[in-house]
């Protein structure tokens, strides 16, 4: 670059074409003052001033010497894809930064770090989100930095690849349960300020592992919910506040679900009702055919008296005097032989 400046106000910067003089027209008469500059190079002289008259020309010549030189590199994604604004630096040491430069993804991620004086040694690295002014959408590169010895030559093909931060996570979790209920029971993701309907719900079939991805960043709660009757069963639906900040590519939880079943409560409960419609179908039943109803009453009432009349009269016949009966025997045998010497 060429700066000119001098005369009744006149400032003027250019850039100079490769292998062809740089000329500025239409100067006023005065004295102004020229001065080249160029990073990495020197020129002798530094500067110099000069006096036009009125229809003069005047040419002025400056030597160049290259004193520092360029590294040149390429910052990609992990698919090759160039990334942009990405802030490559070098350091001569860990605390001492002397240069750094932007990626550009318009020309495939290519940067250019320049000045570096020849026959030093020099570190070169992407900013991160964990470096002061790094990119916060880069979590890390590989190679986290390349270290460089400058000779009297720029430095070509350094390549970084670098790792973004995520934007989704992933929440899993375990839920502590009886197997025999794991069925019934479904995992709900609220938002704390939302709780009404959940954003995400997953039913836990046979397995205790759920899993919600592509989570952003946020608080949010994780309930369990039971498909279970409240009037049958006494239970509590467990519930758990997560955050996630970004440290940590996937959050982990634990819920437990706990039954507390009374089942004398659960077979009185679910008996009465069954012992109610029978009631109610021998109600109705009895409503419409009451007259076949009395009648198979009173056959039945008659059955009854006379099983038990029956019943009566032989416990009486049973439990005669023994003597008596022995008597009636003895009565029974002497008959019996008298009839056998008749026929004799």
């Amino acid at each position: 670059m060429l700066s000119l400046s001098g005369g009744p106000g006149y400032r003027s910067n250019n850039y100079s074409q490769i292998n062809s003089p740089f000329v500025f027209y239409n100067l006023l008469p005065g004295e102004y003052y020229l001065r080249p500059l160029l990073k990495e190079y020197a020129f002798e002289p530094a500067a110099k001033s000069a006096s036009i008259s009125a229809g003069e020309d005047v040419e002025i010549q400056f030597t160049a010497k290259r004193i520092a030189y360029s590294c040149y590199g390429t910052v990609t994604s992990l698919n090759g894809d160039p990334e942009r604004a990405t802030i490559v630096a070098v350091s001569v040491d860990k605390t001492e930064e002397r240069e750094e430069a932007s990626s550009d993804n318009t020309n495939g991620g290519q940067f250019r770090i320049r000045g570096l004086n020849p026959n030093s040694v020099y570190n070169i690295f992407v900013k991160t989100n964990d470096s002061t002014g790094g990119s916060t959408r880069i979590e890390r590169a590989s190679p986290s930095k390349i270290t460089v010895n400058v000779g009297n030559q720029d430095i070509q093909g350094l390549q970084f690849v670098v790792f973004r931060n995520p934007q989704k996570f992933d929440i899993t979790g375990t839920v502590q349960s009886d197997p025999k209920w794991l069925s019934t029971l479904k995992v709900n993701l609220y938002k704390p300020e939302e709780q009404k309907s959940p954003l995400k719900s997953i039913s836990l079939g046979p397995s205790k592992f759920f899993e919600f991805p592509s989570i952003p960043k946020g608080d949010y709660i994780i309930r369990v919910q039971s498909s279970l009757s409240p009037s049958q069963y006494s239970f509590q639906s467990p519930q758990q506040e997560v955050t996630i900040d970004g440290s940590a590519s996937t959050v982990h939880t634990q819920l437990e679900f706990k039954l507390n079943t009374n089942q004398e409560d659960i077979q009185e409960i679910t008996s009465s009702p069954f012992f109610a419609l029978v009631f109610g179908v021998a109600v109705i039943v009895g409503v419409f055919y009451h007259k076949q109803v009395l009648a198979y009453s009173e056959s039945l009432t008659g059955r009854f008296w006379n099983s038990s009349t029956y019943n009566k009269k032989k416990k009486k016949e049973s439990t005669s005097n023994p003597a008596d009966d022995d008597w009636l025997h003895g009565m029974n045998t002497n008959d019996n032989k008298k009839g056998l010497k008749k026929k004799k």
